[in-house]
């Protein structure tokens, strides 16, 4: 059962970085420069193995540019289309923070995946698979704080964002470390925070 509480200074600190808009063209001409130098190098490498190259460079050279800004806009126009800050808005707004206390039994980290850091699978004591991802749960890793039997989670009401994990019951140590996202019944990455519905079963047959 959540309950809702006054956002701490160091919550809407966190809320506040949450909010600021992640999607920006310079991000997308950046994605644009570096698979295009990618592109390049491999067409160089190419050049100097079957030697045949050389003339076409200068086409291939804004084939490529081109084909790679174009490829980024578009993927950055769907982004922005999908992303809203309102809700974070309406959070710093409101002021206040939904609590959220589970009861783990067990726990198996998986690696890092992309820029999100690692994460959990946390197998809860009423039998639903709690899923943990971001940066918050390193100092607690180091620490040997997380995870752990019982702890409170604070996320923001209306955008769902983790500000806070509160740790409250005993470490114990995960189960193994096992990469997820390779298998069929986990392609989708779920949300952090999110209760998932893989069975535990699967989750705890995945290999390290």
């Amino acid at each position: 059962m959540a309950s809702i509480r006054p956002l701490t200074n160091e919550e809407r600190q966190t809320l506040i970085a949450k909010a600021g808009n992640p999607i920006t063209v310079t991000g997308a001409l950046l994605v644009a420069a570096l698979c295009s130098a990618i592109s390049m190098g491999s067409l160089y490498v190419a050049d100097r193995v079957l030697g045949f190259l050389s003339p076409y460079f200068p086409i291939l050279f804004l084939i490529v540019i081109v084909a790679w800004l174009v490829y980024s806009i578009r993927s950055y126009l769907k982004l922005r289309r999908g992303f809203s800050l309102t809700p974070y808005h309406d959070d710093l707004a409101g002021g206040v923070a939904e609590v959220t206390r589970f009861h783990a039994t067990k726990a198996i980290r998986f690696e890092e995946w992309e820029d999100g850091g690692g994460g959990y699978f946390l197998h809860l004591k009423d039998g639903r698979t709690l899923f943990l991802r971001g940066q918050y749960l390193f100092d607690l890793e180091e620490n040997k704080k997380f995870p752990c039997s019982e702890f409170e989670v604070a996320r923001g009401p209306n955008s769902g964002a983790i500000v806070n994990l509160v740790c409250c019951g005993a470490y114990f140590p995960s189960q193994k470390l096992t990469a997820p996202f390779t298998q069929p019944s986990l392609k989708m990455v779920p949300m952090d925070g999110e209760v998932i519905e893989v069975p535990w079963e699967k989750i705890d047959r995945m290999p390290t």
